[in-house]
């Protein structure tokens, strides 16, 4: 995306409603982001996320729909399939699981100038351009400074993630674990985090998430964040 049409979508009455949403900024109690995801050749689909102390769950934005629940405490993520009454389990991987050696893989940033961006809850987005071994990985629109419990939470899920690959990664085809896959997914996985709440990203595969609307301090129902009895639980690898 050029400066000029990111200065556009930055305009746009999308990121207006983003300025004007309502909470207040940095409470670590009852956060909703809601964005629009996509990928090539799928239509765009909404992701919801909200996170409270402890725990974060991804969903489709409807309560009774399956979902994802992280347990932040226990360090776990829940995956759970309502149809099949099933829940996969993924842990941490700790130091001693075998995980695969850091490569060298180049990693760098790049900081976009942007001009007549408009503020988001009185913050100023920045853009960046992620890359591993000179080819661009990730680009995004970051607001440093917004909810940073939320940050800090899919930091944490994130880092729980790339841990899980690194520790299989033995089982992923050579041919893939390209240098951009293995900065995103494996070895770095929130570089963009550190810059700031992501309020669109996006890449060259057709991949883009952004932002349309969040909350903070508002009322969460706990009944999301209990898993569901009865389930059958799988963990990979056991």
């Amino acid at each position: 995306m050029s400066n000029r049409s990111l200065a556009v979508f930055l305009s746009t009455a999308l990121l207006s409603a983003l300025v004007t949403a309502t909470g207040k900024a940095g409470s670590p109690d009852g956060i909703i982001l809601t964005y629009e995801e996509q990928e090539a050749g799928v239509e765009a689909y909404p992701v919801r996320i909200l996170v409270v102390p402890g725990y974060l769950r991804m969903d489709d934005g409807h309560d009774h729909d399956d979902f994802i629940l992280f347990d932040r405490t226990s360090r776990t993520i829940f995956s759970i399939n309502h149809e099949d009454r099933e829940i996969l389990v993924i842990e941490h991987s700790s130091p001693g699981d075998g995980l695969a050696p850091l490569p060298d893989l180049h990693l760098g940033i790049e900081k976009t100038a942007a001009e007549n961006v408009p503020l988001v809850a009185g913050k100023t987005p920045e853009i960046y351009r992620f890359t591993a071994a000179g080819e661009i990985c990730l680009e995004a629109v970051v607001v440093p400074g917004l909810l940073p419990p939320a940050v800090q939470a899919l930091g944490e899920y994130g880092r729980l993630l790339a841990g899980r690959q690194r520790s299989t990664l033995d089982n992923t085809p050579e041919e893939f674990r390209t240098p951009c896959y293995l900065s995103r997914y494996v070895f770095a996985p929130d570089r963009q985090l550190e810059k700031g709440l992501p309020i669109q990203e996006w890449d060259n595969s057709g991949y883009r998430r952004t932002l349309t609307d969040f909350r903070d301090n508002v009322p969460v129902d706990p009944e999301l964040f209990k898993l569901p009895a009865g389930y059958t639980r799988h963990t990979p690898g056991r």
